[in-house]
């Protein structure tokens, strides 16, 4: 089983905890890459069985403009066969970021169902 936890940060907190989800996938024996958001090839999410995203909240809850890219190429790749999950770090507007993240996968799926 391979695995990829992909991640964007400004100020570190989704950087740590990237870091940590590594480090408790290894410990489980899952073959684990961590990637920033600037180091990851779009195109090679079918090589991995699992893929975290990490990032951090932004405006009202925003996906950050470096992350959407990534978010679309889930649209367009052959990824059924990959187990996905989320992750994110931020203050007040947390809330709204993940109710923004949960909208736009939820749009996602939608469109891949129709």
């Amino acid at each position: 089983m391979k695995a990829a936890i992909i991640y964007s940060s400004v100020t570190g907190n989704t950087s740590t905890l990237a870091e940590i989800i590594h480090e408790k996938m290894e410990q489980r024996d899952i073959k684990t890459d961590l990637f920033t958001i600037d180091q990851f090839q779009n195109h090679s999410l079918k090589d991995y069985d699992i893929i975290a995203v990490g990032t951090y909240s932004w405006d009202n809850g925003d996906l950050p403009l470096e992350m959407e890219e990534l978010f679309e190429q889930f649209e367009t790749e052959d990824v059924d066969h990959v187990t996905t999950g989320v992750f994110g770090t931020g203050g007040q507007l947390l809330s709204l970021f993940l109710w923004g993240l949960l909208t736009y996968l939820r749009i996602c799926f939608l469109s891949i169902l129709i």
